[in-house]
């Protein structure tokens, strides 16, 4: 009986696709570094080369944070530190401040914001070395080059018919800028129960020296997070919980940075 033959050189080739696939990726990659060194010379740095942008088409931005409903996201690509995610725009004209949107949720598991502001008032202000510009305490004067922290309260309400425990989870927006916005860094410590109405969830903003930079200006928006599992468990895309936003002026808090001789 004769053996039927195989076409064996066909077989390796779908078997190793992948690696092939992979191995001219970094064939293109390497083109490419070696383009930009005869291009810019041995003056410019492998950092400059390797910057998110210039490795995505001037499409992607350096974050701590992607808004993945809006934007791809590509850990340790041509970013480091904590701001070491390189997030790229599904679609080019998105180019505006587009704030994380919200998601879950349900007529059993739900909340709302009510509020927000600055822990004490007038007092917690000044307390921090600040000082407000506006009777509605919504904007305030801080010093530039110096390290503050923000104590920050959401007053948020009962919705839903289940009782759910959330936690402050405040988003920032510096200088309107569309890249340079923080979410999840500033979540509150302790979580809380929606036992009554309305609840006060408390976090500080912690902002470093170097972050204080003058003439720049800090807007939060009140989110708030829940982490209760029934919460979760309503929310089948992102098992994170229900994640509300206020957007409105009246529930915002600006942070302005100036000269020390100012405040």
């Amino acid at each position: 009986m004769k053996k039927k033959r195989t076409n064996k050189k066909g077989n390796w080739f779908v078997e190793n696709l992948g690696e092939i696939v992979l191995t001219a990726i970094g064939i293109g990659i390497g083109i490419y570094f070696l383009w930009a060194y005869v291009l810019h010379g041995a003056g410019s740095s492998a950092g400059n080369l390797q910057q998110c942008g210039s490795i995505t088409g001037n499409k992607g931005a350096c974050k701590e944070t992607c808004d993945k409903s809006i934007e791809l996201e590509l850990p340790n690509v041509g970013c480091s530190g904590v701001a070491n995610k390189c997030c790229v725009l599904k679609d080019d004209n998105m180019n505006d401040v587009i704030l994380p949107t919200g998601y879950g949720g349900n007529g059993k598991y739900n909340f709302e914001i009510i509020g927000m502001g600055i822990q004490k008032g007038e007092a917690g202000i000044k307390a921090i070395g600040c000082k407000p510009t506006n009777k509605a305490l919504t904007t305030i004067k801080c010093k530039a080059g110096q390290d503050v922290t923000v104590p920050i309260y959401i007053n948020i309400g009962q919705k839903g018919t289940e009782q759910v425990t959330v936690k402050a989870d405040p988003v920032i927006v510096i200088d309107d800028n569309g890249d340079n916005i923080r979410a999840g860094k500033y979540t509150g410590a302790t979580a809380v129960d929606l036992t009554k109405d309305p609840v006060q969830l408390l976090t500080d903003v912690r902002i470093t020296s170097t972050e204080a930079k003058s003439n720049d200006y800090w807007k939060i928006y009140p989110y708030a997070t829940c982490t209760t599992q029934g919460c979760k468990d309503s929310d089948t895309s992102q098992s994170r919980g229900i994640y509300k936003k206020d957007a409105t002026n009246s529930n915002m808090l600006t942070i302005e940075f100036v000269d020390p001789s100012q405040i």
